[in-house]
């Protein structure tokens, strides 16, 4: 349950800033020791850092903040000096907390932050906490990760594009934005690699379903698991049975994603005889879709069965 607590701290005190209840809000900025935030501004400092306040507005005046814990209890209180830019507060116990800044008794702004343990390497015991973080997007900035890392999270999932691995039609390469940004990921977390979606250099970008394109396909997935030995997980495809990135191409039957899963399993497991093979990762929970694929022999291929139930 404090694993959990903890979780929920950091990320409301990345995502949470100034309140805009008041006119012109004086923003409040905790300076965090986390290291390798790049643009990131997170309000989490573990409990080796001083509590260090920056002010986005001086003021000739003086000023007050109060410092209220998760269970609503002012456990601090500072003066702030006229014309200061910043302010300490006393160190905190690991937890999460609202700052309130007071100008003659006025409330003028608001902010949250976490306290959180001192960071260690990753553990070898995994965490039940995980993300979908989506960094082959290159939209997920990868100064996120000291943040995950201080929230507990061990485990990520995350795409890897065949159309990333070969831009050029028979040449497979990690040289490449999203690639990259998938392989950061992948040395920072225990991440599931989701194999997706289809190249526009076959069956029309969609699933492979030619000879060709599932050539083609076999040789991406055996190229992706043997350039990523640290993911020993692997998933086929995502949500195919909603039609996702299908293009009209490819019906989304079981039995077209029975097809896929049979051309894929065998050369995971070769490439990497450690490696966990998860697939059906359906939109919803579509039972009688999943019971067929099972009819079908889809389990003789799969380690784990995943769905995404909303």
């Amino acid at each position: 349950m404090k694993q959990f607590l903890c979780l929920l701290w950091v990320f409301f005190a990345l995502f949470s800033g100034a309140a805009t209840i008041f006119d012109e809000p004086v923003k409040l900025q905790i300076r965090s020791d986390l290291k390798g935030l790049g643009n990131i501004k997170a309000n989490v400092v573990t409990t080796a850092s001083e509590i260090i306040v920056s002010i986005d507005k001086s003021s000739s005046s003086k000023r007050t903040a109060e410092v209220i814990n998760f269970w609503g209890e002012k456990v601090a209180l500072a003066a702030i000096p006229a014309m200061a830019e910043n302010f300490q507060i006393p160190k905190q116990e690991i937890g999460f907390y609202t700052i309130n800044l007071y100008d003659n008794g006025k409330q003028i702004g608001t902010t949250r932050f976490s306290v959180v343990p001192p960071l260690r390497p990753r553990p070898k015991k995994r965490s039940p906490f995980g993300m979908a973080v989506h960094y082959s997007h290159t939209t997920y900035p990868t100064g996120l990760i000291p943040v995950m890392h201080a929230a507990g999270v061990s485990e990520t999932r995350d795409d890897l594009f065949w159309s990333g691995i070969e831009k050029e039609k028979g040449v497979l390469s990690l040289n490449n934005a999203p690639i990259k940004f998938f392989k950061a990921g992948a040395d920072n977390f225990n991440t599931i690699g989701v194999f997706c979606y289809g190249n526009k250099f076959y069956d029309k970008f969609s699933a492979p379903h030619s000879p060709e394109g599932i050539a083609a396909w076999r040789k991406y997935v055996d190229f992706a698991v043997r350039s990523f030995p640290q993911c020993t997980e692997w998933e086929i495809w995502n949500e195919f049975n909603c039609g996702y990135l299908l293009r009209g191409a490819v019906a989304p039957s079981p039995e077209n994603y029975f097809k896929l899963v049979k051309n894929t399993a065998d050369v995971i497991r070769k490439a990497n005889p450690n490696a966990r093979v998860l697939g059906c990762t359906t939109s919803m929970l579509p039972w009688q879709w999943l019971e067929k694929f099972f009819q079908l022999g889809g389990l003789k291929y799969l380690d784990v069965v995943t769905v995404h139930p909303y």
